[in-house]
């Protein structure tokens, strides 16, 4: 029996973050997998989308499509955080690339060029790129987010 995928579902999203992990991959050689970082020695940890020891590599992958809007600028400047952390927790390894990842130019927009968030990164030595979903994966992601918007949508009054 097949599950009813509510409005929520972020599978899409999932499956294009792989397809954004293997890209960087590929443009640095590397294979990127999830990482659990302790933090400070502490019983706590976080999760990083994409590791590689060698080079050393720390990515977050965001799978969107369009401007971000509100809230979700915040959410990649919390990825970002989340990266500058991560890197801290490891010792700040020699030659170690951060990169916040996006499947969209207008996705990435707001974190190039001159923008304060774009300086902010640049700063913080954390590298902007975007990767070229497949025609499929990346229609698949744009009809999730407008599943997703209706879900998120006031009701109508009648």
């Amino acid at each position: 029996m097949t599950e009813a995928r509510t409005a929520s579902d972020s599978s899409e999203q999932q499956t294009a973050e792989r397809h954004i992990l293997a890209g960087v991959g590929k443009c640095f050689g590397v294979e990127l997998e999830k990482k659990s970082i302790a933090l400070d020695g502490d019983s706590k940890s976080m999760e990083i989308d994409g590791y590689a020891a060698d080079p050393p590599i720390l990515c977050e992958a965001w799978a969107h499509v369009g401007k971000p809007k509100g809230g979700q600028l915040l959410k990649v400047m919390n990825d970002a955080l989340k990266l500058m952390l991560a890197r801290s927790a490891l010792y700040d390894p020699p030659g170690c690339r951060t990169i916040l990842a996006f499947s969209d130019e207008d996705a990435a927009a707001p974190f190039k060029g001159n923008s304060w968030r774009a300086a902010a990164l640049r700063h913080l030595r954390i590298d902007v790129l975007v990767v070229n979903l497949p025609r499929a994966v990346k229609d698949s992601v744009v009809t999730a987010q407008k599943r997703q918007a209706k879900d998120m949508s006031p009701p109508q009054r009648g």
